[in-house]
């Protein structure tokens, strides 16, 4: 991203909210010199009457003490991409070389959280680790960190891989199901973000996160290195998903365009889910987990039926537990 459309980014972006979060990544973010985040630091405090926030979301592998230093200085969070214990990150994650990026990440983990910039990782849920989830799990807790994990999304280079590497919707719902057992049970358990939105959205009726909101429309935008928005990064590249470009376009018009109103009301036109128990908190999820699989952002998210598996679970646990503490409120 060049000079002026970081600018652009950043001037427009503030001028149309009073609070804004940056999350830097790519690709890997940290590929941009420091130099680069030191201006956009630069740009966002010319607009010292608004709340800004900045993150990187990165592999690790670059993540320097000069890194850390500027984190610490301008209150860069850092989220970091590991698939768990060393025999199974490095089947995932590895240099040109075949050389596993588990030493490397792990240290900049271990040195974030030391920090307190970060002491969580991003999980990336496919057929190589679906088995391992108990020792991913067992991984996080010995490190203190927390999880997020995320199923194997259609997308970029996973694209050609994903008839071996993709789960199929209930194979999902099972091993989360398996999981979920095991730390809601857990009376030491670390903090699991996936579970913990789901158990949220279920008790309170009200859906949070991208994949569960009424609309990520509501709070998210994408800007490419040459400035195209896009709904999120996931559609970035998408001719038909360009919602303008930030060089050009007043992003206000942008935001309150008709195909973004479009991408707004996605969850009125998913007839199939209209039945379902569950659409209040779910909202059909994700639309373009939608589109990848069926080209339609207006059918159900492609894993819809392990999502169901996993709320009607976690719905029985949470109730059972309910019940039996009513029962001692009253012997008591």
């Amino acid at each position: 991203m060049d000079e002026t459309t970081l600018w652009n980014m950043t001037s427009k972006s503030l001028q149309s909210y009073d609070s804004v979060e940056f999350i830097w990544h790519g690709g890997e973010p940290l590929l941009m010199p420091l130099g680069f985040y030191a201006k956009a630091v630069e740009f966002q405090q010319m607009h010292s009457d608004k709340q800004v926030r900045n993150g990187f979301q990165t592999n690790g592998t670059l993540v320097t003490n000069d890194v850390l230093d500027f984190c610490e200085r301008y209150d860069f969070k850092i989220g970091f991409s590991l698939d768990g214990p060393e025999c199974v990150n490095n089947g995932t994650r590895c240099f040109p070389n075949g050389q596993g990026a588990f030493e490397q990440t792990i240290g900049a983990v271990r040195k974030a959280k030391q920090r307190g910039l970060g002491s969580g990782i991003i999980v990336v849920v496919s057929k190589l680790n679906k088995d391992k989830l108990g020792e991913i799990y067992d991984f996080a807790k010995s490190e203190g960190l927390g999880l997020k994990l995320n199923p194997l999304i259609k997308s970029g280079r996973a694209l050609k891989a994903y008839g071996d590497l993709g789960l199929e919707p209930q194979e999902y719902g099972r091993i989360m199901i398996d999981l979920f057992d095991r730390w809601f049970y857990d009376t030491s358990a670390i903090g699991i973000e996936t579970f913990e939105e789901l158990m949220g959205n279920l008790l309170t009726g009200i859906p949070f996160g991208c994949n569960y909101s009424q609309s990520c429309q509501n709070s998210f935008i994408s800007v490419g290195v040459r400035g195209d928005i896009y709904p999120c990064t996931r559609f970035d590249g998408a001719c038909e998903f360009k919602l303008g470009n930030i060089n050009t376009d007043d992003l206000n018009g942008v935001l309150e365009s008709e195909k973004r109103q479009w991408l707004r009301d996605r969850v009125l036109r998913v007839k199939e889910c209209l039945p379902c128990d569950y659409r209040q908190v779910c909202n059909s999820g994700c639309m373009h987990g939608a589109y990848m699989q069926t080209g339609d952002i207006d059918r159900r998210d492609y894993y819809c039926a392990g999502y169901k598996m996993l709320f009607s679970h976690i719905t029985q646990r949470v109730e059972a537990e309910l019940t039996k503490a009513e029962v001692k409120q009253y012997a008591v």
